[in-house]
């Protein structure tokens, strides 16, 4: 069989398993950020820095880290 072939089998399993993935997190909610009442997602996260200047970060969710950390990589 060609390289074509398994590249296409590849990309389509690839594929597949991103859509199978997005649709169940959105059917559970769990990639839904908490949302105020004008629509905009409050997020919060803490930022520590220690002697290094390395970030550790502590969210309530897993939105609420990811937020801290694209903060953290923004500060730098």
């Amino acid at each position: 069989m060609s390289r074509l072939f398994y590249v296409s089998v590849w990309l389509t399993l690839r594929l597949v398993t991103g859509v199978v993935t997005v649709t169940v997190s959105l059917c559970t909610g769990t990639a839904l950020a908490s949302v105020t009442a004008q629509g905009t997602p409050t997020l919060s996260a803490t930022i520590e820095r220690d002697i290094w200047g390395i970030p550790h970060i502590h969210g309530a969710t897993d939105p609420d880290a990811a937020f801290g950390l694209g903060y953290a990589m923004a500060e730098d």
